[in-house]
């Protein structure tokens, strides 16, 4: 195929599809107009017919990630707002953790609030107005639960046992462990009573570690709305 064919063929839709597969093989630092260009075999030139820079290609990819997000796959009706929360959140880990690019995209967004980017917030609002928090409340849970999950795959998703073999794992909590059994006695006598279960978290299980975040998270919001309940009773 020539390349002026190859232009011609050329879509905003087919350049962002594979600055994603990029960004999901290399990470979004390897995404550039030039390395999409030449993965399409076409120049540079020819992409900015569609893409007017790096940072419009950037936007255009989170755009193209989340249209495919339903926060609310797999919620009934008939679920209380504890087990629809608990969804919606394990629907963001696996999109996340399925979508590596995600998390950096959105870090480093700076387009329009479009009806894709915008609707998992309104999914989020509908939960927690539910639940009975009152909506400033319920606005600022919403923008921040899903920042403290995404700091969680930020910090440990680089070195987790998925990404190990256990013998590698067991070495480096090995490792910890005699480094904190080291510790003075006198001083750290819990960090060395518990050395074992602690250097089990230098290699960390990233699924039971956001799992257990999850819960800490419903458990947090259960309290608030409990907390407002008995305020506005009194």
């Amino acid at each position: 195929m020539t390349s002026s064919r190859r232009r011609r063929g050329l879509t905003r839709e087919a350049i962002v599809q594979r600055a994603l597969e990029i960004g999901d093989r290399e990470g979004l630092e390897a995404v550039s107009v030039r390395r999409v260009a030449s993965e399409l075999g076409v120049t540079p030139m020819a992409l900015y017919r569609h893409v007017r820079d790096k940072n419009d290609l950037h936007n255009a990819m989170l755009d193209a990630v989340i249209a495919d997000f339903d926060a609310t796959a797999g919620i009934a009706p008939t679920m209380t707002w504890q087990e629809q929360g608990r969804r919606a959140l394990q629907n963001t880990v696996d999109l996340l953790t399925a979508r590596p690019v995600t998390l950096p995209l959105q870090i480093a967004y700076q387009g329009p609030l479009t009806p894709n980017v915008a609707r998992p917030l309104e999914a989020s609002l509908g939960i927690l107005l539910q639940a009975g928090l009152q909506p400033r409340d319920a606005v600022s849970l919403a923008r921040m639960v899903p920042i403290v999950l995404a700091g969680l795959l930020l910090l440990y998703r680089a070195g987790t046992a998925d990404s190990m073999s256990s013998e590698e794992c067991e070495r480096f909590r090995r490792m910890g462990e005699l480094q904190l059994l080291d510790l003075p006695a006198a001083d750290f006598p819990l960090i060395r009573q518990h050395a074992r279960l602690i250097a089990e978290t230098i290699v960390p299980d990233t699924d039971r570690w956001l799992g257990q975040a999850i819960d800490l998270i419903v458990a947090g919001l259960e309290a608030t709305v409990e907390r407002q309940t008995k305020a506005a009773g009194g």
